[in-house]
């Protein structure tokens, strides 16, 4: 009876310092958001002895709810940061030599609008070497901004690439986990890896988990895609689109162009280059470069002193169009501002593709497309024009304001400004200057419905619109996470306080039972000292 005695007092010491562990580990582990606390259950085996079994707080619903808030919440803020610097730098007040404060691009066309009308006061050199000049400064102001979004696009590109690459990293280590969790599924370490992997996985794209009873996961990327199936992983890599342009997410070499499909930080990236630096660069460059043809066109309406007809002051580059990497033949399109339509000017991007019968351009921005059969084509406010050998199925896709604001440079000089307004020039004839003066309030854009300042103002309002949603998505994003997170951790999280107690609570137990044991070793030395 004294052996049953003893041999249960033993087992219950080695079951309470297997509980200890259990909440030692749980301590430990306390810092890690993806680990699953286990909760040690007592119990008695056949014999009657005491048992202590870990039991893992692990919920998978309640996990995949966790994935999916951190997904879009990490996706919301990315996209957020690029709003919130967008809408500083084109938007924002700067302080100008005289201590006022203006901004940098609505301030150039005021000074240009201010030049023109002194202009059609009073002709002078002073004047037109003003209004050249401030053209000058307002072409300089935008290249600064573009400098900064072209910076913003090259960090979305490296995080893309870097991310991409440790993307694939976790893959091959969830597959090698895999490979461990078939013969020991229950390993408390190789799940708890295993769960931090996808944890951090879901930070960087967004996740489905199918998890089977062997504790092994299959991971798709929501847009579909597969990155773990069992022990295999696909190759994730960072390729550029079906246009040469910029870094995208591929699996196996599929490009994943749809952010909200990437979702996560990778996701928030894209989103942020397509919709938000490049739309801002667009629409930036549309009512600079319709400023600036608008400008051009009424100088080529008027003649100069000697009786020769006006030119243009500006010159406006024209761009080449990008390429589908899957076309056959070897053609492409050199595209220039048709400088007469700046009502027909789109921000696009334009597509054209070459079909057997001729060409379908379409304007991404709006959807509208046209049907020609012959090249050159002149749609959406520019000048396509057809060089080398194309075959029907061949795409090209033109994205070229951004282009042609940066090449834009002023090339007339103070005697080309056109003053006359018919021949022969008669002295005091300020008639086409006047024409400048009038431009700011000429309905030149949307089909004539936007002035300059209408039209800088459509930009301005539509970039901080967008700043105004990011900001309410990712406090709508955090709402949701922050309750997932909050179920969760009240199943799995880890209260260290409550470990704490349980330690000390196992201890306690832990000394009683050594003491029955020292008190049964005492009572049994006594009644051999008395034989």
């Amino acid at each position: 009876m004294r052996t049953d005695l003893l041999g249960g007092a033993g087992i219950a010491l080695n079951q309470l310092r297997y509980a200890t562990h259990v909440s030692s580990q749980n301590i430990n582990n306390a810092d890690n958001p993806y680990y699953s606390r286990s909760i040690v259950v007592f119990g008695n085996d056949a014999s009657g002895f005491l048992t202590a079994n870990a039991e893992r707080m692990n919920n998978m619903f309640l996990t995949s709810q966790v994935h999916s808030s951190t997904s879009n919440t990490l996706y919301s803020d990315r996209y957020l940061s690029f709003a919130s610097s967008v809408d500083k730098i084109i938007t924002g007040i700067t302080p100008t030599e005289d201590g006022n404060s203006v901004n940098p691009i609505l301030g150039g066309i005021d000074d240009i609008t201010e030049a023109m009308n002194a202009l059609a006061t009073s002709d002078s050199t002073s004047g037109r070497s003003s209004f050249l000049s401030r053209i000058n400064s307002l072409i300089a102001n935008s290249n600064t901004m573009q400098e900064s979004l072209g910076e913003f696009k090259k960090q979305v590109n490296d995080e893309v690439a870097s991310n991409a690459l440790v993307l694939n990293k976790q893959a091959e280590q969830l597959a090698e986990l895999n490979k461990k969790l078939i013969t020991s599924p229950d390993d408390p370490s190789l799940l708890t890896q295993r769960d931090t992997i996808l944890g951090k996985m879901s930070e960087l794209v967004a996740i489905d988990v199918t998890e089977k009873s062997n504790g092994t996961v299959s991971v798709t990327i929501n847009g579909g895609y597969s990155i773990v199936d069992g022990l295999r992983h696909s190759e994730i890599t960072a390729e550029t689109g079906e246009y040469g342009d910029d870094l995208f997410l591929a699996v196996n070499g599929d490009v994943m162009t749809d952010p909200e499909k990437v979702g996560g930080t990778l996701g928030g990236n894209l989103a942020a280059r397509e919709e938000l630096i490049n739309d801002a660069e667009r629409g930036l460059s549309k009512t600079l470069l319709g400023f600036f043809a608008s400008i051009n066109e009424v100088n080529l309406g008027g003649f100069k002193k000697d009786g020769s007809a006006g030119t243009e002051l500006v010159s406006i580059p024209s761009v080449g169009a990008l390429a589908s990497s899957s076309n056959t033949g070897t053609g492409n399109f050199e595209v220039s501002l048709d400088q007469a339509k700046v009502g027909e000017l789109t921000e696009g991007p334009i597509e054209i593709e070459k079909t057997a019968s001729g060409y379908i351009v379409t304007d991404t921005s709006t959807g509208d497309s046209i049907t020609t059969s012959t090249a050159p084509i002149e749609a959406f406010g520019y000048k396509f024009e057809a060089v080398g050998t194309m075959v029907a199925g061949d795409k090209f896709v033109a994205d070229p304001l951004g282009q042609m604001l940066q090449g834009a440079e002023v090339t007339g000089s103070i005697d080309d400004i056109a003053a006359a307004g018919k021949l022969p020039v008669t002295s005091g004839d300020n008639s086409n200057l006047q024409k400048f003066s009038e431009l700011s309030d000429a309905k030149i854009f949307n089909d004539g419905k936007d002035t300059i300042y209408n039209q800088i103002s459509n930009v301005f309002v539509g970039i901080g619109n967008n700043h105004v949603a990011a900001e309410q998505d990712f406090t709508t994003n955090l709402a949701i996470n922050d309750t997932a997170v909050m179920r969760w951790n009240n199943l799995s999280g880890v209260n260290t306080q409550e470990e704490e107690l349980n330690m000390m609570k196992f201890q306690q137990i832990y000394q009683s039972v050594s003491k029955v044991i020292e008190a049964d070793n005492k009572m049994f030395e006594s009644i051999i000292g008395v034989i």
